[in-house]
């Protein structure tokens, strides 16, 4: 037995990232570094550095790899319904944005992202029902067009009972019905 587990830790071993982890706490200010390493590819190994504001938000992540490179750098901003992420290169241009938008509840109702390195532009809405469950999903284009849209069909209890994909002419692309078992 002790010789299986032997054998399967060597065998699997190898697929396993290791991680350590230090944190640092200045003026209520953590910066939290983790170490990441892949024992099959050492040299794809980075370091990434969270840093969270007093109230816990994540407000800026950097991730280097072992020669000291930034390989990428996202600042994260709140304001009471909206959380900005800006990606920067290394010369601190920035490449590319997202934009969340949640209602007084906390749920996300929009999300926005544009690269301008490949110059596109996406984004999704969502909409709840009085209880608070997602019932429908849109998909958006670059030219705020819809390209897809997701509905979610609950029964009297509240369970989701179907999903349902649709394309740009409302054809069903998907569908998904869930049974629940008394």
């Amino acid at each position: 037995m002790k010789l299986k587990l032997s054998l399967l830790l060597l065998l699997f071993a190898p697929l396993m990232l290791l991680a350590q982890q230090r944190t640092y706490k200045q003026h209520g200010i953590r910066k939290v570094e983790t170490n990441i390493t892949n024992p099959r590819k050492p040299d794809r190994s980075f370091v990434l550095t969270q840093t969270f504001d007093k109230k816990g938000n994540l407000i800026e992540e950097v991730k280097t790899e072992s020669n000291g490179e930034i390989v990428e750098h996202v600042i994260y901003s709140y304001e009471k319904y909206r959380k900005t992420a800006l990606e920067k290169d290394n010369a601190g241009n920035v490449i590319s944005k997202e934009i969340i938008l949640k209602n007084k509840d906390g749920k996300t109702i929009e999300t926005s992202s544009e690269n301008y390195l490949k110059h596109s532009k996406e984004g999704r809405k969502y909409t709840y029902d009085k209880w608070g469950k997602l019932t429908v999903e849109l998909w958006l284009n670059d030219k705020d067009k819809i390209e897809r849209t997701k509905k979610y069909i609950y029964n009297a209890e509240g369970l989701l009972i179907q999903q349902v994909s649709l394309d740009e002419k409302n054809v069903v692309i998907f569908q998904k019905d869930i049974r629940y078992e008394n």
